[in-house]
Order: C-alpha cells, then sequence, then structure tokens
C-alpha cells in the first residue's frame, strides 16, 4: 500500500526564516497551484450559489403573484356570490308578495 508523505521541497537556508520574518505562509509552487485551483472553485461555486438565489428568488416572486391572483379571483368571486345572493333574495321577496296579492285577491 502506497502512503502519501508529505514531500520537502528543496529549501534554501533562510527561506523558512524570510517567510516569517514576512508574516507570509510559505507554499511550495505545487501547494499554490492547488490553491489557485481551490479559490477559483470556491469562486465557481459562490457564483453558482449567486445564479440559484436569483431563481429561488424569481420563483418565490411567480409564487407570491399567483398568490396574489388566487386572492383577488376569490374576492371576486365572494362578490360575485353576495349579489347573486341578494338578487335571489329580492326576486324571492317580489314573487312572495305577487303570490300574496293573487291569494288575497282570490279570497274577496
Amino acid at each position: 500500500m502506497k502512503e502519501n508523505k508529505p514531500t520537502k521541497k528543496a529549501e534554501l537556508p533562510g527561506d523558512d526564516l524570510k517567510c516569517k520574518a514576512e508574516g507570509e505562509l510559505c507554499f511550495d509552487n505545487d501547494e499554490k497551484n492547488s490553491i489557485r485551483v481551490l479559490e477559483r472553485a470556491l469562486e465557481e461555486e459562490h457564483a453558482a450559489c449567486a445564479t440559484l438565489y436569483l431563481e429561488l428568488e424569481k420563483e418565490r416572486s411567480a409564487a407570491a403573484n399567483a398568490a396574489d391572483e388566487a386572492m383577488t379571483m376569490i374576492l371576486c368571486l365572494q362578490e360575485e356570490k353576495a349579489s347573486i345572493e341578494t338578487e335571489a333574495k329580492m326576486n324571492f321577496k317580489r314573487k312572495s308578495w305577487y303570490h300574496l296579492t293573487i291569494i288575497v285577491y282570490l279570497i274577496k
């Protein structure tokens, strides 16, 4: 079985001290390349997340609009129902009055 051991780079005697004195981390070229690859992958992930958040916001907006339209339709139908009920009650009263008038006329 092959073990992954960290490879030692050929260091010049003072490179480590130079990095520490400047307050930087010391990386060899492979490590720097890996860091660049990871940074690019992270940027791509951030861009993908931003795209998904925009899509999610569009979906939320569409759902909110659909809910508003549904509520508007419900209110319109409720008003129409109330109007029809009022008209039906008036017609019933009118017909009842008419029938009552005929009955009174017939009784006389």
